[in-house]
This record gives structure tokens, C-alpha cells and sequence, in this order.
């Protein structure tokens, strides 16, 4: 996965896992926000504020930007976790514990992501009752959960 976040690339120092390319950050996701953009991945994550820019008169009638950020740029560093899961995984495969990250981590990992999906689709504001993991007062919205499974699948 490439995530152009369009501030220069990758960090200089960090190892970044199966990168391809001077700006690819594998396994990486971007969160735009009004103050700035959240970079997340495999190694850490870093914030890079939005511009708090105004505009002030300038020569000939232009407009110049006045200088400053929204927020502080920020950095937190971590080790690439990959060799530790996968360690962790073939260790449970084998005793059948409960791995660090089992299917229900994943599960309400994802229904962030997915329930953005449908409300950029849909344009509209997502109401979720987590505990019937249902969206409520949307029928629109609410279709959009799920799909029809092709065969055999939809015996599942």
C-alpha cells in the first residue's frame, strides 16, 4: 500500500517495511483532519499540522499567507512488530491459545474503516449501536453492511 501524504515521503532513519519506491509507507493509513494529518504505521506515527494561514494584504492587492501551524508537529517511533505477530501467531497455531490480535481484535478494528466507507458513500452522518452492531435510523446506510454472498458461501 502507497499512502502519498504528500509531506516529503518517509521519515528519514526509520526501516519501513517492504517499501518500494522514495515514498512508499507500506502498511500505513492517513487521517485528514482540520488541524493537521495523522500518519499511522508498522513504526510509529507522525502529525503533521495543518497551515494557519490567513491571508493579510499584500503587494498590489495580493494576498500573502501569515506564518504558523495549527498544532506542533509530532513523531512517536516504534519497532516494527511484524516478526513478534507472526512469532505469536505460529506459537498459537500450535497451542491454540488466544492470539495478541485474535479475530474479534480485528473485527472492531474494522468497522471504523468500514462504517467511514459508508457514510462517504452515503453522504450522511452514521449513527452505530456498537452492542447490536447495527446503524441506526438509516435503512440506506444499513444496506451497505453487508452484501449478498455468492454460492456455495451463503450457506455460512
Amino acid at each position: 500500500m502507497l499512502t502519498a501524504h504528500g509531506a516529503g515521503g518517509r521519515t528519514p532513519g526509520k526501516k519501513y517495511y517492504q517499501a518500494r519506491g522514495a515514498d512508499d509507507r507500506p502498511h500505513s493509513e492517513a487521517y485528514y483532519g482540520t488541524n493537521g494529518a495523522l500518519i499511522a504505521d508498522r513504526l510509529g506515527f507522525e502529525i503533521y499540522p495543518e497551515s494557519n494561514t490567513t491571508s493579510v494584504p499584500g503587494a498590489a492587492g495580493r494576498e500573502q499567507p501569515s506564518e504558523g501551524f495549527r498544532m506542533q508537529r509530532k513523531e512517536m517511533s516504534a519497532e516494527d512488530a511484524t516478526a513478534s505477530h507472526v512469532k505469536n501467531f505460529s506459537e498459537c497455531v500450535r497451542s491454540r491459545k488466544k492470539p495478541a490480535a485474535d479475530v474479534e481484535i480485528g473485527h472492531r478494528s474494522t468497522i471504523v474503516v468500514h462504517l467511514g466507507n459508508i457514510a462517504y458513500r452515503t453522504g450522511h452522518k452514521i449513527r452505530w449501536d456498537a452492542a447490536r452492531e447495527e446503524i441506526v435510523d438509516d435503512s440506506e446506510a444499513a444496506k451497505l453492511l453487508a452484501r449478498q454472498a455468492r454460492k456455495p458461501w451463503a450457506l455460512i
